[in-house]
């Protein structure tokens, strides 16, 4: 789980910012300015605001949704899976049993 964690954190981190950020650019059309925020024309400053939430918007749906889409399929091998961990732990008893039933004759 925590290598699952870090790896997470980790492309979140170095992919998810830069990925917004040029999807706010070069497909929402966010215009960076090098004026005061007090100096750019509102219409601008909603502008480059609604291409930051879609980039954002985009970046988080996304990923949810591959996420939603790959552990849909989980409940495809769920019973499955149950039967094999549950056969694995009765095969490991029964072999646990009789080393001890073996180890109390001796």
């Amino acid at each position: 789980i925590s290598l699952l964690t870090a790896l997470e954190g980790s492309m979140a981190a170095c992919l998810g910012a830069p990925i917004t950020g040029i999807l706010a650019e070069r497909v929402f059309g966010y215009r960076a300015q090098r004026r005061q925020v007090s100096d750019i024309p509102d219409i601008v400053r909603q502008h480059n605001a609604n291409a930051l939430a879609s980039g954002m918007f985009w970046m988080t749906t996304l990923p949810w949704l591959a996420c939603f889409i790959t552990y849909s399929f989980m409940h495809l091998t769920l019973q499955k899976d149950a039967k094999a961990a549950k056969m694995d732990n009765e095969t490991t008893t029964l072999n646990l049993n009789q080393e001890r039933a073996l180890d109390n004759t001796k």
